[in-house]
């Protein structure tokens, strides 16, 4: 026995499914004493927790205790496990019109949602941000406001040092100690005032760009 679902579902889903499609073939059979064996992990643990992020766990829930049927979970490499996972397989070749569930679709316009914002975000190639975030996910907050204050100004590049003068109608404020523009960049990177700071914050390693603002190094240091 096999069935085809819809290409946006859930391996989860899926899983859910087959247990339901076991379900139907014992009532349809008549059978009083069944157990059904399942290698999805998952499975079992949502209909354990009653859990309601799927309507047909709870359907499967209602089900399994009005029958007295009980599910277990079986590990791969059983010759009976393996046969059913061959029939899966060969189902996945036959085309659907199965309805998509709704924790499915949420997850597929979210990832949808994404794509858009990641592929206007790749044209932002100028953006301070754009250098030190290129992939559009979530970064962990700072320990504090004022860290994640901190932090988002020299990922953009803006702070008083370097852009106070927009403020105070000031000249360009130049590196005293090279001779060049002031940025949040040639500090972190080139300006020889603040080598040994840089030694002492990252050893011997070179900085060619402002990576150590990202998520991994911020937050660690």
């Amino acid at each position: 026995m096999s069935e085809t679902l819809n290409g946006q579902s859930s391996i989860f889903s899926a899983e859910i499914v087959a247990i339901e499609l076991a379900l139907k073939h014992v009532f349809d059979a008549g059978h009083r004493q069944v157990f059904i064996y399942t290698d999805s992990l998952s499975a079992l643990k949502a209909l354990s927790v009653l859990s309601d992020r799927v309507d047909s766990a709870l359907r499967l829930l209602v089900l399994l205790q009005n029958a007295g049927i009980s599910v277990r979970f079986i590990h791969i490499g059983v010759p009976g496990n393996e046969a059913a996972d061959l029939a899966a397989k060969a189902a996945c070749s036959v085309r659907s019109d199965a309805p998509v569930f709704g924790a499915d679709l949420l997850a597929l316009l979210r990832r949808q949602v994404l794509g858009v914002w990641q592929s206007h975000w790749d044209r932002e190639t100028e953006n301070k941000l754009f250098q030190i975030k290129p992939k559009i996910v979530c970064w962990q907050s700072a320990f504090s406001r004022r860290d994640e204050v901190a932090l988002c100004r020299l990922r953009i590049g803006h702070c008083r040092l370097t852009h106070g003068f927009l403020m105070s109608r000031d000249p360009l404020p130049k590196c005293v100690a090279d001779g060049v523009q002031l940025s949040v960049a040639h500090i972190f990177t080139a300006c020889s005032r603040f080598s040994i700071f840089r030694f002492h914050c990252f050893g011997h390693r070179s900085l060619l760009s402002l990576d150590v603002l990202d998520d991994c190094h911020s937050l660690s240091s």
